[in-house]
């Protein structure tokens, strides 16, 4: 019937649907076309969608130069069209894929916009993503007081909304930082509520992870107190000499 605004509607949302699933050739292929017919009928929201949808994929694929030219011209088209929420998203994955590339300050820059854009917009899901990866930030430049205090924020926010996905996370963030500070046992506590809440809202991916990850730091535990067997040995062996 030659309505061009809803074959480029169901173009996006299949090739959305095949993103999430991890398909990404199909998702780049509906995805381009849904750009392209967004583009010559004029709808910017069209191709801001589908820039963001498409710089993600590559986002994911760890083709970052692609990503960042897709989500910038994304991010600009939102800017232009007053699309706050789309503006407050690329800043969030344009501030992750510097943060994965270990550009921090420009990983800050980008996070802390999109926080505070999230926040301005009642937008508490965005503003916790943002502050859980500002908390990673700081983890990994062992600056760990910080890192601490936003990752608190971010569970205040996913909690006060229930959203158990970013709870979750936040929880796995929080033993990421105990261990880092050698406080197992806390570590063991927030792992174990992260794999309760993935199994709850059926990630058996996500809970296997986390299954791991204890494993881990039960082996770091074993291996910390063998070393403070010898060492209690080793200062009786000491005495007996001194003695």
């Amino acid at each position: 019937i030659g309505d061009r605004q809803g074959v480029a509607n169901c173009l996006w949302s299949l090739g959305d649907i095949h993103r999430t699933q991890g398909e990404y050739p199909q998702a780049i292929e509906k995805l381009t076309r849904a750009h392209d017919v967004s583009s010559e009928i004029g709808s910017r929201q069209g191709v801001a969608n589908c820039l963001w949808s498409l710089g993600d994929i590559h986002r994911m694929q760890g083709e970052y130069p692609q990503a960042i030219e897709k989500l910038t011209r994304a991010h600009d088209v939102y800017s232009e069209i007053g699309d706050r929420p789309g503006v407050a998203n690329c800043l969030r994955s344009l501030g992750d894929i510097h943060r994965m590339q270990n550009e921090y300050p420009q990983a800050i820059e980008k996070l802390t916009r999109a926080h505070d854009v999230s926040s301005e917009i009642g937008d508490r899901n965005g503003a916790s993503e943002a502050l859980q990866r500002l908390g990673e930030i700081d983890r990994v430049q062992e600056q760990y007081d910080q890192a601490a205090e936003k990752l608190g924020r971010a569970l205040d926010l996913a909690s006060s909304i229930g959203d158990r996905y970013n709870i979750a996370w936040c929880h796995i963030h929080m033993g990421n930082l105990d261990c880092d500070r050698c406080r197992y046992a806390e570590a063991v506590e927030h792992i174990t509520t992260a794999r309760s809440l993935f199994t709850a809202i059926g990630l058996e991916g996500n809970a296997e992870y986390c299954s791991d990850f204890l494993r881990e730091i039960h082996e770091l535990m074993d291996e910390e107190g063998r070393e403070g067997s010898a060492t209690a040995s080793g200062s009786g062996d000491d005495k007996l000499e001194d003695a």
